[in-house]
């Protein structure tokens, strides 16, 4: 497992989805996570997406949709397109 290269006040700032992307950024794109990082980009990135996907969240729920039902299609963000 990679360490973790945002500081530990970063990463409590992050919503639960936020924190979610940073997991899977560093255990299984740790080459990205590294090359963000190391160009500075990655606190920039990281909450960027973080809102994104929380604002994701709020939004598909004033739809209509269940809270695990948008968490759901949130992550598929995280998981399907951000594999690339």
């Amino acid at each position: 497992m990679s360490k973790m290269l945002i500081t530990e006040q970063q990463y409590n700032s992050l919503s639960p989805i936020g924190r979610e992307i940073h997991r899977y950024w560093k255990d299984f794109k740790p080459q990205m996570y590294q090359e963000m990082h190391r160009e500075g980009t990655l606190w920039e990135t990281l909450s960027s997406e973080d809102k994104r996907l929380d604002e994701m969240i709020i939004d598909l729920m004033q739809q209509g949709l269940a809270e695990d039902q948008a968490k759901e299609i949130a992550r598929s963000e995280i998981y399907d397109e951000m594999m690339s």
